[in-house]
């Protein structure tokens, strides 16, 4: 298929069945994978450039935010017939109104740096810009250690807090080595290494986690 928009970002739901892509449009279309990709659902509302997804746990909730820091909440069991023709014809996914009934909804990875959890990772008056991506660490389990955060930021640094990350928070550690703005930042499986992707500096790091108090090179 072909399309006037550009793809801005991708992510697989937890079983690897579907994949979500975000436009610099403001849609977001659902991929069959085991069908060649074929197209199911679509997602509208953005005003602008879809800059973050994430699914819930269970595959039915998408959580999607913009380049205008606007976050969006979708229910993919709920449909109504969409526009258009041929291959480009789809469903279209219903937006939740009240996102507050969402607040006990696991995700299978956090990558949008706006949520309730995330609050002290900016400082009054910071724009949501300064952030560019997150990895988020849930911890081991109850009972055994806290989670933590990484933060990809516009001022070239990586860096780390605890999670749940409430304000007036401090970050436990700030690493450099970027020499521009932080595109993205991703963890291993493991929990044992960090990468992070610069924009302008055309570089990818890898950090090694040592425990959840440090970063390194």
């Amino acid at each position: 298929r072909q399309r006037d928009s550009g793809a801005t970002v991708a992510r697989f739901d937890p079983t690897g069945t579907y994949l979500a892509v975000g436009f610099d449009d403001g849609t977001v279309e659902l991929l069959l994978a085991p069908e060649d990709y074929r197209l199911v659902g679509r997602c509208s509302g953005h005003a602008d450039t879809v800059t973050h997804i994430d699914w819930a746990t269970d595959g039915e909730i998408l959580q999607t935010a913009d380049a205008s820091f606007e976050v969006y909440f979708w229910n993919l069991t709920l449909q109504v017939p969409g526009s258009g023709a041929g291959p480009d014809s789809a469903p279209e996914y219903q937006r939740f109104g009240t996102p507050i009934l969402l607040h006990r909804r696991e995700w299978a990875a956090q990558s949008c740096p706006l949520a309730w959890t995330l609050q002290g990772m900016f400082v009054p008056g910071q724009e949501g810009e300064g952030i560019g991506a997150i990895a988020v660490d849930r911890g081991p389990g109850k009972g055994k250690g806290p989670g933590f955060v990484l933060s990809a930021e516009a001022s070239g640094a990586v860096r780390m807090y605890k999670f749940p990350c409430a304000q007036g928070a401090k970050p436990k550690v700030t690493a450099k080595g970027h020499a521009s703005a932080v595109a993205s930042v991703g963890m291993s499986c493991s929990r044992a290494f960090a990468v992070s992707v610069g924009g302008a500096d055309l570089s990818a790091l890898v950090w090694n986690i040592r425990g959840t108090g440090h970063l390194g090179i």
